[in-house]
């Protein structure tokens, strides 16, 4: 137990409360109250503890804490406890200094690699955003970079980053990751490396961009949150998709050194949206706000983007020729000496970004290497141009979109039966008539999308969509290879039509197609569904559904936006029930906050509804 000597010490600064019981110990070891009521810590890993109770008793594992780090040194001296658990020895030489000044002077030569010889000048939670190409990456996912400073560290890609992930098996059956994603089979740790690495897997590979959000910490405190870090890199965790994940992670290390709930607790799932929509909305006990700045850091397709959108006509017609096959010193001899730079610079992003495509179809990419090497060697004979480096990205933080949890209440009006209320509730995230800010551009993720009403004293769940997701996947430059198939995927519950109430049936729905921008904000996209369900009231089991409809912005602000869609759903035995399918949905408003509907759908009945949305 601790000496009565440690307890008089620490008796001044938590009154009758032992140091064992304050609030930073217990979030040092990351204890963890269940609903069962057992308090231990949530870290599996042995080695995390100096004591044998240590993850069921914080009085045991702080007095093995104190002998460890007065423990003389070893032959290796990463070994001492204060090399391994540095920020708990930051923490007790403030709790009982009288105590701590008689440690021995330990150098730790890893911990000091680590952490750069203590010239980390700031932390950062770097937010990727969600890859519809993975299913675990639809709502993104939060980082921790540890940043040099910049007058000696002028590129962000050597500073060091922190990854918080599940360990899976490789090539997984991907039946087998979500089942044991969704319901516990996986550990989870804290891994580090430099930033390049996963500035290249996002930003340069899986084409996503990252938003920087620097916190605004005093230097204590970003020695603390390293040294934390230090502590619990390897360690084993818990991990569940939908709470315990990357969200909930990156939120409890920094609520520990705010002092404030980050994630809030009406919500029993976390997402890495809401976490940086709270931090980014969150004041320091001093009033001061808890984020610095926030800085993008564009992908290789929004680099190609803004470099397309910066050009003149001029430039985009020679571009767009040698992207399609003219010869590259024939093509840019027609532009002048000042538009060549430019044109040049998009172009070796378009083949970067086509070699990337080209080799993750398992593709040959060596002809686009080699006109990169042609377009270098055009580069290298004009002189740097420092206003090549000055793009426009029409892109916005994911703190600036509406919050994921949707609570929706309308009136409805049915011809078949009559007026009455409707109520739903989607647990994340967007849809396609969602306000274009801090989201992918023309898709929807929507997970756990229920659907109730009530009408002529009768009340039934209209649908339940457990996972729904789509994008237009739109070229954005009009260049080959830039844009692809637009695809959708949706599966859950569902009544047989607008015109039954006791006919739910189980759905499993995928398309594809293509999407077309007219201008800037109108888009048309023909889609061809492939359903399969559980026959109910007399309808087949596997049905065909070709969709056409339209994408409308009205105005530049996002004011008005509107669906429309047109579809004929034919199934494959049972012709007699064939159906026409018409929405048509309009979302009015600008605030992240809230939103109004108004919808007219037929689908064997026809039905007219106006509903008010709130976002939390």
């Amino acid at each position: 137990m601790i000496s009565t000597k440690v307890l008089a010490v620490t008796e001044s600064f938590v009154g009758v409360t032992k140091l064992s019981e304050h609030k930073r110990w217990s979030s040092l070891l990351h204890y963890r109250t269940s609903i069962w009521r057992e308090t231990k810590s949530e870290i599996y890993s042995p080695d995390f503890f100096l004591s044998p109770n240590g993850r069921t008793s914080l009085v045991d594992e702080l007095d093995a804490t104190i002998k460890a780090m007065n423990a003389p040194m070893g032959a290796n001296p990463n070994h001492h406890a204060q090399c391994r658990f540095p920020a708990r020895a930051i923490w007790l030489k403030k709790m009982i200094p009288d105590v701590a000044k008689f440690w021995p002077v330990v150098t730790c030569p890893d911990y000091l690699s680590y952490s750069k010889k203590g010239k980390i000048e700031s932390v950062s939670m770097i937010f990727a955003t969600g890859y519809l190409s993975n299913p675990a990456s639809y709502f993104g996912h939060p980082l921790i970079k540890f940043n040099l400073p910049q007058s000696k560290m002028p590129n962000h890609l050597l500073d060091t980053s922190i990854n918080f992930g599940a360990i899976t098996p490789q090539n997984e059956n991907p039946f087998v990751y979500a089942g044991k994603g969704l319901f516990g089979g996986y550990d989870a740790t804290f891994t580090h490396r430099t930033f390049y690495y996963n500035n290249h897997s996002y930003g340069e590979v899986e084409l996503r961009d990252m938003w920087e959000y620097r916190l605004n910490l005093t230097p204590e405190e970003v020695e603390y949150f390293y040294a934390h870090i230090w502590e619990v890199i390897g360690k084993k965790f818990p991990y569940y998709f939908f709470s315990e994940n990357c969200a909930t992670a990156a939120a409890r290390l920094i609520e520990d050194i705010v002092d404030q709930k980050l994630m809030p607790a009406f919500l029993p799932y976390s997402l890495p949206y809401t976490f940086f929509d709270r931090i980014a909305e969150t004041k320091r006990n001093d009033g001061k706000p808890l984020v610095h700045s926030v800085t993008l850091i564009p992908s290789r397709q929004s680099r190609l983007t803004a470099n397309y959108n910066s050009l003149n006509d001029e430039q985009k017609d020679v571009v767009n020729k040698i992207a399609r096959g003219s010869r590259v010193s024939d093509s840019l001899i027609t532009l002048p000496n000042e538009d060549r730079a430019r044109a040049i610079e998009t172009l070796m992003d378009y083949y970067s970004f086509r070699a990337l495509q080209a080799r993750d179809e398992n593709k040959i990419d060596e002809p686009y290497a080699d006109i990169k090497r042609e377009l270098l060697a055009e580069r290298l004979k004009m002189p740097i141009d420092p206003k090549l480096s000055s793009l426009s990205y029409p892109l916005s933080p994911p703190h600036s979109g509406p919050r994921p949890f949707l609570i929706r209440m309308g009136a409805v009006n049915s011809m078949k039966f009559g007026t009455g209320t409707e109520l739903q509730f989607r647990a994340s995230y967007y849809d396609f008539l969602s306000l274009n800010l801090g989201r992918p551009p023309n898709s929807e993720v929507r997970t756990f999308d229920a659907t109730f009403n009530y009408i002529d004293h009768a009340f039934w769940m209209r649908k339940l969509d457990l996972i729904s997701v789509s994008t237009l996947n739109l070229s954005q430059t009009g260049l080959p290879g830039d844009g692809g198939w637009a695809w959708r995927f949706t599966t859950g519950f569902e009544s047989l039509s607008l015109a039954c109430r006791d006919c739910n049936l189980f759905k499993i729905e995928a398309g594809i197609g293509r999407a077309l921008r007219l201008q800037d904000r109108q888009i048309l996209f023909a889609i061809l569904d492939i359903r399969g369900q559980t026959p109910t009231g007399g309808s087949g089991q596997l049905a065909a559904t070709p969709i056409a409809g339209a994408l409308i912005n009205w105005f530049s602000s996002g004011l008005i936006k509107t669906e429309i869609s047109w579809g004929y759903r034919s199934y494959f035995e049972r012709q007699d029930a064939d159906a026409e399918i018409i929405k048509l949905e309009n979302r009015f408003g600008l605030s992240r906050h809230w939103d109004l509907r108004a919808t007219y759908e037929k689908h064997e009945d026809e039905w007219y509804r106006l509903a008010f949305s709130w976002y939390l």
